[in-house]
């Protein structure tokens, strides 16, 4: 319980400091406007751009998540409190105390910041990389994020999810 606590404490200091100062050393603004963003403009910002990306949905077992991409499978193995963060998010249900991704997208609803999608990046180390998009107003944050957080959020607030093709083409398993 420590743990959520500490976790859910982390993540608050992290997005105050991102809208006060405007970036944090996990994140960096990219796109700065004087008036608030259209989808026309999200496109022409060259970080957001899909090309070498497929939209993914999402399953979890007991310690796995999946991502699907066509006839690909990416498995990213992570604990079971993620999974069950990220089965809770999908399927709608709140626990009877907010999770710490429950926490986060409470706040993002705090601050008026709307995550725009998330990118699963890369692999080094055998860990996965990825990043998670938030705009707020006229401002645009770029965040590393572990991907099992991303999608945590990301399936709590309807937000596409999209993994580099060659990624999946390279680590993705074949189901069709």
């Amino acid at each position: 319980m420590k743990i959520l606590v500490g976790i859910a404490i982390l993540l608050i200091g992290m997005l105050v400091g991102i809208y006060i100062a405007g970036f944090s050393p996990i994140g960096m603004v990219i796109y700065e406007g004087k008036q608030d963003l259209t989808y026309e403009d999200l496109i022409k910002i060259p970080q957001l751009s899909i090309d070498g990306f497929s939209r993914a949905s999402i399953d979890v077992d007991e310690d796995k998540i999946y991502l699907f991409s066509g006839c690909r499978r990416l498995t990213m193995i992570t604990n079971g409190f993620q999974t069950k963060s990220i089965k809770d998010g999908l399927e709608g249900v709140l626990d009877f105390r907010p999770t710490s991704h429950d926490i986060m997208r409470n706040i993002l609803d705090a601050f008026d910041m709307k995550p725009i999608m998330v990118k699963v990046t890369d692999m080094r180390e055998n860990a996965y990389f990825s990043r998670l998009f938030l705009v707020q107003g006229t401002r645009i944050l770029n965040l590393d994020s572990r991907p099992s957080d991303a999608i945590a959020i990301a399936v709590r607030t309807a937000t596409p999810i999209y993994v580099n093709q060659t990624l999946m083409e390279e680590q993705g398993e074949k189901v069709c």
